[in-house]
């Protein structure tokens, strides 16, 4: 019994399967129940009632009267209901086990369609968050490009200062001029 009750408290309510084991110590504690309810309310009343049949044959009556007639009924009803509670809840529990993914798979079904609203609308906010980032991102790229430009620009004119006068490249661009018609005359 604490086998089957931990198996099914396991696979129906374990997350992922995990090992719990306050589901071991719940069917072991509901089993020792249904154990000492039999043992209590079965097995012990019945040899009370035989050892006080032996001792009215012997001639001692301590039966008790009726009472203690309609407290052994009342047990073996408990006991009864109880085995009829089981034997109903039985089924159930096989049925679990045996249709764990059927269910699981409706119940996700079920989670999808009630929450696929509140999952669109999270989506399109963490969609347009990363957007914006990746935004920030090139722009940021393009501020670093700028600014790497800016100091090879300002390294090459701390070597050369006369590197950015507009009049000197302009005599530059004109003695390349020069120099490639004496070339073509050549």
């Amino acid at each position: 019994m604490s086998a089957l009750f931990s198996l099914v408290a396991h696979e129906t309510l374990a997350p992922d399967g995990d090992f719990q084991p306050m589901f071991v110590i719940g069917a072991v504690f509901l089993a020792t129940f249904l154990l000492l309810t039999d043992s209590y309310m079965i097995m012990r009343t019945s040899w009370h009632l035989h050892g006080i049949d032996e001792l009215k044959r012997g001639g001692l009556d301590i039966s008790g009267g009726p009472w203690l007639k309609i407290r052994n009924g009342v047990f073996l009803a408990v006991r009864v209901l109880l085995s009829v509670a089981l034997s109903i809840c039985a089924p159930f529990f096989f049925g679990l086990l045996l249709f764990k993914a059927d269910i699981d798979a409706a119940m996700t079904n079920q989670n999808r369609t009630e929450n696929g609203g509140i999952i669109t609308t999270v989506r399109a906010r963490t969609e347009a968050d990363i957007q914006r980032a990746a935004d920030a991102v090139t722009a940021e790229d393009a501020h670093v490009t700028a600014l790497t430009n800016q100091i090879g620009l300002a390294r090459q004119t701390a070597t050369d200062p006369t590197a950015g006068d507009p009049r000197l490249r302009a005599a530059e661009e004109e003695i390349r001029q020069l120099v490639a018609e004496k070339e073509k005359k050549r």
